[in-house]
């Protein structure tokens, strides 16, 4: 069983996602340092013990390190920090 300990992070909280499945699974959330093609941040974290894969970079966490995934090449691209205005 994977969690937030197991790599060593504190839990600081607790969140509920509705899955592809349509089921509500209730998380441990923390903040890891996160580091991918030279650009680093602090990103949220949260672990899914019956995932079929070990690592799985989320949306939220490539946006922050100012990353996107382009829909039609399905390519990772920097973009930047996006800031709303």
């Amino acid at each position: 069983m994977r969690s937030l300990r197991t790599w060593g992070l504190q839990v600081i909280g607790r969140t509920k996602w509705r899955i592809v499945d349509n089921r509500i699974v209730e998380l441990d959330v923390s903040y890891a340092r996160l580091r991918l093609y030279g650009e680093e941040g602090y990103v949220i974290v949260e672990i899914i013990d019956d995932s079929p894969v070990d690592v799985l970079i989320g949306v939220r966490a490539l946006e922050a390190l100012g990353f996107i995934i382009d829909p039609v090449t399905e390519a990772l691209q920097k973009v930047g920090l996006i800031i709303p205005t």
